[in-house]
């Protein structure tokens, strides 16, 4: 019986540390090898919590910001991109009925929450305010940016003589000092750092990081174990799993003096695992128990633990739930691997401090305890520190010295707990929800003041990406000629598909990243002859003789002599990066994609290519929910793919298609259009009450984002009797393509002052295409921040300014349940909010939930980048696409009843959580009228307009042309008659 009650005490610890292990994995970056690159909310562990909380917390977990600086958001002021009156609704919001409580009698809380939010109480301390208030001058004057009613009372008690002045503010100031000192005294003291891990304590204690041990060991291990064909030779026994690699290779003897004095501590330890044939989790636990940490504090160690080294630990983790991601081989990675070699390392390494510190290596598990008893208590802060807010707060609110000098003990410590609480927990956090306040708002206003235009029946038709860079293309091409008519669909059109193309190593998922495919889609080569296959042959032969021979000795010379040859296109690439680039780069390999069903055994996924009635399924679906359905088709119809490409770029997949996977959705476009040409496909589609004109034609296409360009697929295949079709695509294309690329270099800062064409425009991006030393190829979706889900009417001659994801959905032809909204919504909601929350945490604390600049940055073992040689791998958005960014939390507006949006989210348990905690905004605009709804309280509530809709004559460039910041939404007037084509 005591037998039996051991082993299950034993089996629920085991299972205790393994949900343990498994809440710690879901708090690790969540970013994939970066050659499938995938938008993603960084902190979506935190998704069942309120989006104002959960930052704050995340922040706490990970030493981050969870809103921008107060000072950036009061600079909004200036710019008219904050008003006074969007702060008090967001205060009287927050406040309700305690808005008109007093605080300590010198003013309602709602006064005193305004003044301090919006100019700010300065939290000095030490010797810099010391420094501040004795050398700087700050009590020889009122601040500067008193509000209008402090400047009267101020006006009131100095006539404005600077001796009178200085008497004034430096009696305050005593007032203020004399006030905290007689008052009640409160707990003030900061509180205790966390120390969790024996590092923590030993850096603290002794200034030995061990983590500066530690690291290198993992960095180099597991880097080596998860390499995808970096490395010349792969780690041997990589098939039995990383912490049985680790024991292999670390079990040696002559492995201790290459790690240095606590190589013989790792390699027993080791050796200690192996002989008693622990599996990870069994080492886990007993480096767990020999560290003296308790089962009550599992999950909090090991979570410390695993973000010390958060990149490397994530990867294993992804390598771990999606091995069908990785560029080249997947390996058997798990996070509870990662985790066991680390606490290994670190023990080794703390045996080794412990010796030194004459605490016997046995006894690791009184260390922690042994080293903070040693270590001082924090210190609070002094009375002139909580003197110094009180002395700006009263300033702010004009309150005089003689009412300072009466205030009571109580009413000092309730205006200093206000203080205190309000600079913690209330400042950025209002200030943060009045600019996302100020931009919904006028979004909002834009959209109802907007009349919807009639549009004559359509020449061409355009689908995009649903992507906010394609929103200023459209708008372009329905400039150009009013007879084109543009809509929007997730970037993989429905084909969810492992794609290999003629020259990719292996297939890659080109799908949403909640979509794992099933289907196997590949390139169908052309014929090429012996004479082409035996080239292409030799070039991969020569390709991998320059990669491997050049890091042997036999070879290696051979290699650099041919070295010193290609030295001259070295040159030529640096000098002349465009001219070069257009001359060398390869055409695309010939073929089709091939999307019939065949019928053996697939690389990846369980089919290849499709079934008649999956096709059939496909097509259905998209033509649905971009309205097409309807019946309204062109003559012609491309379907519109996006990629982005650039040189010397390992984020380079970061700019592809979200919706794909961080693929290109050229190849999706490309099956698309294969499907809906088909006539069996459309004989089917018309037996469900979808008749494609027989006269009308899918075409693909690929908008590579980076210069502009546009690639059209299989033209040869296109019918005689669409050759004008085709020409009107390609002139109406190349002319708006001309157009966005002059509207995207304005946010360039070299390219705005030089560019005065189209044609300039279009120049200067392909440089920065092609240029091996550019950092910003593009900005990708920065500036992202709204969203439209309705008909392209609604919003079809609104300039946008490339901040809005626009994805069609047509209410009316949907059903009473709103069917067709719940499967767009489920599509694109998690796209467009993985992207808009990456941006946004990007952009306010990019160190942390950020890869920092891209300039430092090396590839490592082709999974991911790292700063030097032997660092932690750099997730999220690099500094460099961010930097015009501005973090606001998606605004989404859907075009049907507030009603019939309510019950689809109530029917949807993602949309609920988003929508209940804030992590997106939400409104319903009414179909058949300018009528919005928000629900960003919960309930709906009617939208007031605020201001009216500009006009501006069109085309767009009369608006941006010239200008660099965020711009206005406003209506472009169409011009009298089309420019372009006629």
């Amino acid at each position: 019986m005591a037998s039996e009650a051991t082993e299950s005490a034993d089996d629920g610890e085991a299972d205790a540390l393994r949900r343990a292990v498994e809440h710690v994995a879901h708090l690790l970056p969540a970013q994939g090898p970066i050659s499938v690159f995938i938008h993603h909310n960084v902190l979506h562990a935190f998704e069942e919590a309120v989006f104002e909380d959960a930052v704050v917390e995340a922040g706490r977990i990970y030493g981050a910001d969870p809103f921008w600086p107060a000072s950036r958001y009061r600079e909004m002021f200036d710019a008219g991109r904050i008003t006074n009156a969007d702060l008090r609704k967001v205060i009287d919001d927050a406040l309700g009925t305690r808005g008109d409580e007093s605080v300590g009698g010198i003013g309602t809380r709602r006064e005193v929450a305004f003044v301090t939010t919006r100019y700010g109480v300065p939290d000095i301390r030490g010797q810099r305010l010391d420094w501040h208030l004795h050398e700087e001058g700050a009590l020889r004057g009122f601040r500067t940016d008193l509000p209008p009613s402090a400047r009267a009372a101020v006006a009131a008690t100095a006539a404005g003589d600077p001796d009178d002045v200085a008497r004034v503010v430096r009696s305050l100031w005593e007032a203020s000092l004399a006030a905290i000192l007689r008052s009640s005294r409160r707990e003030h003291e900061s509180p205790a750092p966390s120390r969790v891990r024996h590092r923590d304590v030993v850096v603290e204690a002794t200034g030995i990081d061990i983590d500066d041990e530690v690291h290198p060991v993992l960095v180099r291990f597991v880097s080596a174990y998860v390499d995808q064909g970096q490395s010349l030779w792969p780690m041997p026994d990589r098939d039995e799993g990383l912490f049985a690699s680790f024991l292999r290779a670390y079990r040696s003897r002559w492995m201790a003096p290459l790690l240095g004095p606590w190589g013989r501590d790792l390699v027993a330890l080791v050796e200690a695992d192996a002989s008693n044939a622990r599996d990870a989790f069994g080492s886990l636990a007993a480096s767990l128990n020999a560290l003296g940490v308790g089962p009550d504090e599992h999950e909090r160690f090991l979570l410390h633990t695993a973000l010390a080294l958060k990149g490397w630990a994530g990867m294993v983790r992804q390598l771990e739930l999606r091995p069908d991601r990785v560029p080249v081989w997947p390996v058997p990675a798990r996070f509870v691997d990662f985790l066991a070699v680390r606490l290994l390392v670190e023990r080794a390494v703390l045996a080794h401090v412990a010796r030194r510190q004459r605490i016997a290596p046995s006894r690791l598990d009184v260390l922690r305890a042994e080293l903070s008893a040693q270590l001082p208590p924090p210190r609070g802060p002094t009375p002139e520190e909580r003197a110094f807010a009180l002395f700006h707060a009263v300033q702010l609110l004009g309150v005089d010295t003689m009412r300072v000098g009466r205030l009571t003990p109580d009413e000092v410590a309730e205006i200093e707990q206000t203080l205190v609480t309000h600079r913690e927990d209330d400042e950025r956090r209002w200030l943060h929800a009045s600019f996302e306040l100020h931009l919904r708002t006028r979004f909002y206003d834009a959209v109802v003041g907007h009349r919807p235009e009639h549009a004559p029946t359509p020449r061409l038709q355009a689908v995009f990406c649903v992507d906010d860079r394609e929103e200023s293309i459209r708008r372009h091409l329905e400039e150009v000629d009013e007879r084109i008519e543009t809509a929007s669909y997730a970037g993989f059109f429905g084909v969810a598909m492992y794609h290999q193309g003629a020259r990719d190593a292996r297939p890659r998922p080109l799908a949403p990243v909640a979509i794992q495919p099933r289907h196997f889609v590949p390139m169908e080569l052309a014929e090429e002859g012996v004479a082409r296959g035996v080239a292409r042959d030799l070039d991969r032969l020569r390709a991998q003789t320059l990669h491997v021979g050049s890091r042997s000795l036999l070879r290696g010379a051979m290699v650099s002599v041919a070295g010193a040859v290609s030295l001259v296109p070295l040159v030529l690439r640096v000098l002349f990066p465009r001219r070069f680039a257009e001359a060398v780069v390869r055409p695309r390999a010939p073929g089709r994609i091939l999307v019939d069903r065949v019928e053996r055994t697939p690389p990846v996924g369980e089919k290849i290519g499709y079934s008649l009635d999956e096709m059939v399924g496909i097509v259905e679906g998209v033509l649905t929910d971009t309205g097409l359905a309807a019946g309204r088709f062109a003559r012609m119809v491309v379907i519109v793919g996006h990629a982005a490409d650039s040189l010397n770029n390992p984020h380079r997949s970061a700019y592809d298609c979200g919706a794909c996977g961080g693929g290109p959705g050229g190849a999706n476009a490309r099956a698309f259009v294969t499907m809906a040409n088909r006539p069996a496909v459309r004989e089917k589609l018309a037996a469900r009450g979808i008749v494609i004109p027989e006269g009308t034609w899918f075409l693909a296409a690929e908008h590579n984002t980076t210069d502009d360009s546009i690639t059209f697929y299989d033209e040869d295949l296109v019918p005689d009797v669409h050759a004008n079709d085709l020409l009107h695509a390609r002139t109406a294309f190349d002319e708006a393509s001309r157009r966005n690329a002059e509207e995207r270099c304005r946010r360039f800062a070299h390219a705005a002052s030089s560019v005065k064409s189209g044609d300039d425009a279009l120049d200067a991006v392909r440089r920065r295409r092609w240029d091996l030393a550019e950092p910003r190829p593009e900005y990708n979706h920065a500036t992202n921040a709204v969203c439209v889900v309705g008909r392209r009417a609604r919003t079809r001659g609104l300039f946008l300014d490339r901040r809005a994801f626009l994805v069609s959905y047509d209410p009316t032809g949907d059903d009473a349940t709103s069917t067709t909204l719940q499967r767009v919504l489920a599509a694109v909601v998690p796209v467009v909010v993985g992207i808009n929350l990456e941006y946004f945490f990007g952009a306010v604390d990019n160190e942390v939930y950020g890869a920092g600049s891209k300039l430092p940055h090396n590839v490592a073992s082709l999974v991911g980048v790292m700063n030097g040689a032997q660092g932690d791998l750099r997730t999220g958005l690099w500094s460099q696409t961010v930097e015009i960014h501005e973090p606001v939390r998606v605004a989404m507006l859907v075009e049907t009843t507030p009603e019939k949006l309510a019950e689809v989210v109530r029917q949807s348990e993602m949309l609920s959580r988003l929508v209940r905690n804030r992590w997106l905004f939400l409104a319903s605009l009414a179909p058949d009228e300018p009528v919005i709804h928000d629900f960003a309280s919960g309930a709906p509530s009617l939208h007031v307009p605020q201001h009216p809709l500009t006009v501006v004559p069109g085309p767009s460039s009369n608006w941006f042309r010239g200008k660099r910041g965020h711009l206005g939404f406003v209506r472009i007037e169409r011009e009298p008659a089309p420019t372009v084509i006629r």
